[in-house]
């Protein structure tokens, strides 16, 4: 897909260069591959920004729990993960 963006003259240039060093009529391609990387640690970031969070939450609910509930809790989680992977 083609679109126009805005690239300041020292960037387009370097960008110019780099194509023809790689034999490249144009710099599409290394567009391409600069917002490819960028999403990818966006969404990496984001990714591990859920895991603190979840991490957060379990570390404030830790001893919210008896001995014997999370014990009783445990026990349930086992068997529903017996009963899961007999169920696949």
């Amino acid at each position: 897909m083609k679109t126009t963006i805005q690239i300041p003259d020292d960037i387009w240039r370097k960008l110019n260069i780099e194509a023809a060093e790689n034999h490249q009529k144009g710099f599409s391609g290394i567009v391409a591959e600069a917002v490819e990387s960028y999403l990818k640690r966006k969404d990496r970031a984001r990714h591990l920004n859920e895991r603190r969070k979840r991490r957060q939450i379990a570390g404030e609910l830790f001893g919210s729990l008896s001995s014997a509930e999370a014990v009783d809790e445990l026990s349930n989680l086992r068997e529903r993960r017996k009963q899961w992977h007999t169920n696949s």
